[in-house]
Parts: C-alpha cells; structure tokens; sequence
C-alpha cells in the first residue's frame, strides 16, 4: 500500500475510532438504565447484558467465513455498521412502538445491533493489520 493512502487510511481510522467511541458512551452506559424506565427485572437486566455478547462472539465465528469469500471489506464494513445503527432506531422510540413486552423488544434489537457489529469486526481488523505499518 503506497504511504500516501496508508496515511489517509490511518487519519480516516482515528476519526471513526472516535464516533466508534462516542457511539459507545452513549449507547453502552444507557441501556441498563432504560431497560429500568421499561420496569425490567434484574433477571432482564442479566439477559440484557449477557445475551447480546454471547450472540455477537458466536457471530463472529460466522462472519470469518463469509470475509473469506466477499472482495471488499470495506464495503462490508460499511454495511455491517449501517446495519448496526439500524437496530438503534426502534431502540430508540421503542416506548412508542410497543406497549407490551418492551423489554423483550429491547432484547432483540440489541441483540441485532450485536450480531451487526460483530459482523464487521473480522473484517475491520484485517484492515487494520493492512494498513497500520508493522513498525507501530
């Protein structure tokens, strides 16, 4: 890879390292407390925190297959992430989109955004290792 594309593939890495993170913050630390305004249980709670990693590690296992077969990761990555912020929208409005079992509902669309985002993992890393020198 010529530097001058290494370069920018590193600078366009950092930033979205960095709305990665803010996703994070704002998405990772709040959940548990609106599953709560949802009246959650602490078993729901335990489901909430344990299913969607659990889902996303084994989906991680499938999604190697399928990069070993695909021509662009990045699009894949792509995909994957916009996948991801998808599950996010009915997350979002979930009060107003079922009256009953909102938990549940809150369950499997994190459990979807997971599986998305694990998704794309693999692949990113692969990119990763393309792009940052083995100096670093």
């Amino acid at each position: 890879m010529e530097e001058k594309y290494r370069r920018r593939n590193i600078r366009f890495s950092t930033l979205e390292g960095f709305f990665a993170l803010i996703t994070l913050g704002f998405t990772g630390a709040f959940i548990a407390p609106f599953a709560l305004v949802l009246k959650a249980t602490n078993f729901q709670i335990g489901l909430l925190s344990a299913i969607p990693s659990l889902i996303g590690s084994f989906s991680q296992l499938l999604s190697a297959d399928i990069i070993d077969r695909i021509r662009n990761r990045v699009k894949y990555c792509a995909y994957c992430i916009f996948g991801e912020s998808l599950f996010w929208f009915p997350v979002a409005i979930l009060p107003s989109l079922f009256s009953h079992h909102q938990i549940y509902w809150l369950i499997i669309f994190i459990c979807g955004a997971a599986i998305a985002a694990s998704f794309s993992r693999p692949a990113w890393v692969s990119l990763m290792a393309e792009t940052i020198p083995k100096e670093t």
